[in-house]
C-alpha cells in the first residue's frame, strides 16, 4: 500500500534546519491545521512517515496496516490518514500513513517521495533552504551561474521505483551505482561494493571496523567502517572517504544487491553548498562549496 498524493505538489522555497547531531535537513509542516510540526526531508523514503506518538497527539484517524521497508527488511506498521499536510506552498492529502516510534526515527515525521515525486528539490547546504520547483527541461538552465561554469556538475541518472539512480560513479576504479538519500545521517555501501574495493585495495587502506547501522524503524544491522582511498561521483572526486558498508535491505529494494552500490547519506551531500535532485528529468546537480561568490 502506497501513500497517495491527492494534489499536486507546487514551487515553493522551505525555511529549513540541520538537526544536530544528525545534520539532516528539518522543515515546518502543519498537520490538518496544528503545527508547525519539524519534519525531516528523506528521498531515500518512497513515502512519508509521521511518529506514531505525533499521530496520537493530533487525533489521526487509523488506516490499515501497511508494509513498510527498513533496513534489515519489511515489516507492518500501523498507519493514519491525513487530510491535509502543508509544507510551504505544498498541501497534499495523503492515505495510509505509516507510523513509527519517535525515537526510532529520531524526528517527528519524514517527508518522502509522495510528496516530492516528478519534481526538482534542492537542498541549499549554504542557506539551509529546500527548495521544491517543476521539473526541468533538459534545455532549461537550473541555477543562474555566477561564477565559473566548472562549479556546477550535472550528473544523469536513472529511476528505479521512483528513486533516482547514478550509474556514472565508481570507488577505487570499481564502477558502481548510487542513490541519494537525505534522511540517511551517514553514507553506505553494500558488501558487493565493499568486496570490490577490497580486491582493490591494500589491507591496510581498507582498515575495516564492527559497527552497527541503526534504522528508522528500529531494525539493525551488521556492518563494518572503512575508508575508501578513492571515489568519483560524475564529475566529482573524492580521497580517502570514511565509510560504512552492510547490506541494507535497501539495496534490494531497488534492485541493487548483487551489484556494487552506494546510498549517499546526510554527511556526503553536506560536503557541497547545493544539491539538486530533478525527478522529471532524471538528473542530479552538485555545486561545490566554497566556489560561488
Amino acid at each position: 500500500v502506497h501513500a497517495q498524493a491527492q494534489d499536486e505538489p507546487q514551487t515553493g522555497t522551505l525555511l529549513t534546519r540541520r538537526d544536530d547531531p544528525t545534520r539532516r535537513m528539518t522543515t515546518p509542516a502543519m498537520i490538518n491545521g496544528r503545527g508547525p510540526i519539524r519534519l525531516t526531508i528523506d528521498t531515500g523514503a518512497n513515502r512519508s512517515v509521521i511518529s506514531t506518538e505525533l499521530a496520537a497527539e493530533l487525533g489521526l484517524p487509523p488506516g490499515p496496516d501497511a508494509r513498510v521497508h527498513g533496513i534489515a527488511g519489511p515489516q507492518l506498521t500501523p498507519t493514519v490518514n491525513v487530510d491535509s499536510l502543508k509544507v510551504g506552498v505544498i498541501d497534499v492529502k495523503l492515505k495510509g500513513v505509516p507510523t513509527l516510534s519517535r525515537a526510532d526515527m529520531g524526528t517527528d515525521g519524514l517527508l518522502g517521495l509522495d510528496v516530492f515525486h516528478s519534481r526538482q528539490v534542492t537542498f541549499d547546504f549554504l542557506h539551509d533552504q529546500v527548495r521544491i520547483e517543476r521539473t526541468n527541461r533538459p534545455d532549461t538552465v537550473i541555477w543562474r551561474q555566477r561564477g565559473a561554469a566548472s562549479t556546477d556538475i550535472t550528473v544523469r541518472a536513472v529511476q528505479r521505483s521512483g528513486q533516482l539512480t547514478i550509474i556514472d560513479a565508481e570507488a577505487a576504479h570499481v564502477r558502481i551505482a548510487c542513490f541519494l538519500d537525505s534522511g540517511a545521517q551517514r553514507t553506505v555501501g553494500n558488501m558487493a561494493m565493499r568486496r570490490a574495493v577490497k580486491a582493490r585495495t591494500q589491507d591496510k587502506d581498507f582498515a575495516p571496523v564492527n559497527v552497527t547501522i541503526f534504522g528508522a524503524t528500529g531494525q539493525q544491522v551488521a556492518g563494518e567502517v572503512a575508508e575508501v582511498p578513492s571515489m568519483r561521483v560524475g564529475g566529482v572526486n573524492f580521497t580517502r572517504f570514511g565509510m560504512a558498508f552492510a547490506d541494507l535491505h535497501t539495496f534490494s529494494l531497488w534492485g541493487l544487491q548483487d551489484t556494487p552500490a552506494l546510498m549517499i547519506g546526510i554527511d556526503l551531500m553536506g560536503i557541497f553548498d547545493m544539491v539538486s535532485m530533478d525527478f522529471g528529468a532524471r538528473v542530479v546537480r552538485f555545486r561545490l562549496a566554497g566556489m560561488m561568490p
